[in-house]
């Protein structure tokens, strides 16, 4: 689905229609927009059970142009017979993000990234029991994982789907005969994960206990991440006790580089996704003067937006170099006509959407939020 200006939007409100329409939810009110594609079938959410072989048709789209074609990527590998590895390849995928693996793939022969044909593989009259086996007996600990034959038409060749969960007690290890190591997926490769690479994969298991709580507390405390107001007779600033903050924090460490690219493309994002906040609007209806600062540490980047005039009020973003994600808010002097509580939601929608940008996936994540008592009436 995209805009009438090219851009793709969020999959909300979708219909299986093709068309243009109004695309209505808040974060894109009166965006007008058009459907170029229906895809009824994800692989990587559906039930497997229920998946036939012309779901997978339309999932390869092997009736458009290349370009329209999914294509190898970290989550997704093609196999035109069963590679003698293949443990390798469910390890490397347990080990990064998950993803699938489809069997009985032929790509195209200037690339080799792209499918151009279901053409089946020769797996036997047990194809899961032959397929497990082959992964059971490689990889340690054994990852999750699922499995779908599907018959092609008019012959006894069979496609394959396998769809591996990202695992939740990594490094994963592929082993067979004097060969043993620990892969990761890099782009659409599997590659054998780096020093830092395993230091991550270990503090992820670490972290896959933790609640939710446990993992978000110390950003919730932080000193120096909080909305500050102004006294009105000294001009001297002072941490708002109104406040509501939220943050995103990756069970996986991430590695994201604070470098000038990335605090552009951070500035952009927040002006984009965050449009939606009535705070913006209040910048742009002139109601106020407008500052904008931005903090730099060797561990995190911040960008903070205030407003002072009639309506002042401080908004805080801050993104660490491990993926945490950070958002908080002063509210007692924001003088929106909205409750709080709603544009509690309205920013933490709009935060899992900005960290969705940002990551390449956000994975499983503890989500948490701190909020101070709500502000008296004004």
């Amino acid at each position: 689905m995209v805009s009438d200006a090219g851009r793709f939007l969020a999959p909300l409100g979708w219909s299986p229609e093709l068309g243009s329409g109004e695309y209505i939810p808040p974060s894109a009110r009166g965006t007008i927009f058009r459907v170029i594609r229906w895809t009824m079938a994800d692989l990587y959410t559906n039930d497997l059970v229920n998946v036939k072989l012309d779901d997978l048709r339309r999932f390869l789209c092997l009736d458009r142009s290349k370009n329209e074609r999914p294509r190898e990527s970290q989550t997704l590998d093609f196999k035109k017979d069963i590679p003698p590895h293949l443990g390798d390849d469910v390890a490397a995928m347990a080990n990064t993000y998950g993803g699938l693996i489809l069997l009985g793939i032929e790509t195209d022969a200037h690339d080799k990234n792209v499918p151009s044909a279901i053409v089946g593989a020769e797996l036997g009259p047990d194809p899961r029991a032959r397929l497990t086996d082959k992964v059971a007996a490689s990889v340690h600990p054994r990852p999750e994982f699922d499995i779908q034959p599907l018959k092609l038409e008019n012959c006894e060749r069979l496609a394959a789907i396998i769809r591996i969960r990202e695992g939740v007690f990594p490094p994963y290890e592929y082993s067979q005969g004097a060969t043993a190591r620990q892969p990761v997926r890099v782009q659409d490769t599997t590659r054998q994960a780096s020093v830092p690479e395993l230091e991550s994969l270990f503090a992820k298991r670490g972290a896959i206990g933790k609640t939710a709580s446990e993992l978000t507390s110390p950003l919730l405390r932080a000193r120096d991440f909080a909305p500050t107001i102004e006294d009105e007779k000294t001009g001297a600033k002072q941490n708002d006790p109104f406040y509501n903050m939220i943050v995103v924090v990756p069970r996986g460490r991430m590695r994201v580089t604070l470098d000038s690219r990335f605090e552009r493309s951070f500035e952009r994002l927040i002006m984009d996704v965050f449009r939606p906040d009535p705070f913006f609007s209040l910048a742009r209806d002139n109601q106020g003067v407008h500052e904008e600062f931005v903090r730099r540490a060797a561990d995190f980047h911040q960008q903070e937006f205030r407003i002072r005039g009639k309506a002042p009020c401080h908004r805080i973003w801050r993104v660490h170099a491990a993926g945490e994600l950070a958002f908080a808010t002063n509210h007692s002097r924001a003088r929106v006509p909205h409750p709080v509580g709603d544009l509690a939601c309205v920013w933490q929608v709009l935060l899992a959407h900005f960290g969705g940008l940002i990551w390449p996936t956000l994975g499983r994540c503890g989500f948490g939020e701190a909020s101070s008592p709500p502000p008296p009436p004004p």
